[in-house]
């Protein structure tokens, strides 16, 4: 199927079905339809195919890491969505911002991104086409934060730039010209821990800046740790197809503590149970409301749908999506998997939803 087709399809393409907990999740199927359950899209599983024959016979580095994740994607707004970088000054230093869509003489919403990347790898330039898409989807502000990153800063210090962050785009809002009443997180995996940690702090805090959240297959426990909130559990997974490929998507995250402890909560496990580590361990009342996505094949979805279930438990509303057959990352194939799109469209859908 080609990439628009595909792409129409999925817009339409959607159910609802509860899982194991009974909680309920809207589904967005493989677009080839029937005979797809339980496997891998054709799309994910062929580039999955080839990046495993091209697999490196040595245990990575770390600029190795970096670099793997600088994927080439493709711009789907045509280049139509302006962009400017600027530096935001924070009580330690200044972070790099980069910001999509600012019109002059318009006031518009805004999404304030945080990027993926393990809180080892990443930048404001990887991410810059799903943020483009995010842009045009939403008819909004994008400003993405180009956060400190370990093992050369650990945590706190790249929670502390997303929330300094924050912090001035909400007392500047005219500087970027955004409405500062319409202000939505979004991030990803570990930049969704990070959207979900500063609407714990907003609300802790009482800043009243975050209307909303979006994480996308977010990590909300990195040590792993065990918690009153969710057990993993692998058969929780469906899996009938091609089970090394499957298996592959969710392992490659299983063991993401061993590095994530050292590196980035400098082996302290008294961080690793900082709500604004893992907000898994927070008190997540009067937060403001999500919409978390996940893909079918991630180890971390059980934690992002979990997530979901201690959110609702608390009284905040909490919407579900699950991609079938994509893997962690998916988003980072902008133009190449038409689920990457597609995820920005639901999440700018329900960034207006909020902020209309």
């Amino acid at each position: 199927m080609e990439y628009k087709e595909a792409l129409e399809v999925l817009k339409t393409n959607s159910r609802f079905e509860k899982n194991v907990h009974g909680q309920e999740i809207r589904i967005k199927d493989i677009p080839e339809g029937l005979g797809w359950e339980g496997k891998m899209d054709p799309r994910v599983a062929a580039h999955n195919r080839k990046a495993a024959e091209n697999a490196p016979d040595h245990e990575l580095t770390l600029e190795e890491i970096r670099e793997g994740m600088n994927w080439e994607t493709i711009d789907v707004t045509g280049s139509r969505i302006p962009q400017y970088d600027t530096r935001v000054q924070t009580e330690r230093d200044s972070v790099s911002v980069r910001v999509y869509g600012k019109e002059e003489g318009k006031e518009k919403p805004c999404i304030l991104y945080y990027h993926g990347g393990g809180f080892i790898a990443g930048t404001i330039k990887s991410f810059e086409n799903p943020c483009r898409a995010l842009s045009m989807y939403g008819e909004a502000v994008v400003i993405s934060t180009d956060y400190a990153l370990a093992p050369e800063h650990p945590f706190p210090q790249g929670f502390h730039d997303c929330w300094s962050v924050l912090s001035y785009v909400y007392s500047h809002s005219r500087e970027f010209g955004i409405d500062r009443e319409r202000i939505v997180l979004c991030g990803d995996s570990a930049g969704a821990n990070m959207s979900a940690a500063c609407a714990i702090r907003d609300k802790e805090e009482k800043l009243g800046a975050v209307k909303g959240q979006i994480l996308i297959y977010p990590t909300v426990n990195p040590a792993n740790l065990p918690n009153s909130v969710y057990t993993w559990d692998r058969n929780e997974y469906d899996i009938q197809g091609d089970e090394t490929l499957a298996s592959a998507g969710i392992g490659q995250f299983a063991n993401v503590s061993e590095f994530l402890i050292p590196l980035y909560l400098s082996g302290d496990l008294n961080l690793a149970k900082n709500p604004y580590a893992a907000p898994v361990f927070a008190d997540v009342h009067g937060v403001a409301p999500a919409l978390i996505i996940n893909a079918e094949y991630d180890f971390l979805r059980l934690e992002g749908e979990a997530y979901g279930r201690y959110l609702t438990a608390a009284g905040v509303s909490a919407a579900n999506l699950r991609y079938r057959g994509v893997d962690h990352g998916f988003i980072e194939k902008m133009g190449e998997y038409p689920q990457a799109e597609d995820c920005m469209r639901e999440a700018a859908l329900w960034f207006r939803s909020v902020v209309k």
